[in-house]
């Protein structure tokens, strides 16, 4: 478990179990703003740029909620080919 602040508010990024985020269909979820302790959830296992684009998908939520999803994956898609493009690497 990681505690990161983003805009003044402590997330907390931990890794969740297939179960946790199955219902969704998800690699990752973020809490709303408000929810006290919010939390980023990230699938365990992911690794490389499943990983990347999990983690850029959430902290741009993070950052700004109203974001429509489409936007936020196009967001996310375009900032890990940057990233590992110039040579990111978990």
């Amino acid at each position: 478990m990681t505690k990161v602040i983003i805009r003044r508010h402590v997330c907390i990024i931990k890794r969740a179990r297939q179960r946790d985020l199955l219902l969704m269909d998800a690699d990752s979820d973020c809490e709303s703003p408000g929810t006290p302790n919010r939390t980023i959830q990230i699938l365990r296992g992911l690794r490389g740029k499943r990983l990347l684009r999990a983690l850029l998908h959430e902290g741009i939520h993070a950052v700004d909620w109203n974001i429509s999803e489409r936007k936020v994956d196009l967001l996310a898609q375009n900032l890990a080919r940057l990233l590992l493009a110039t040579g990111w690497h978990q």
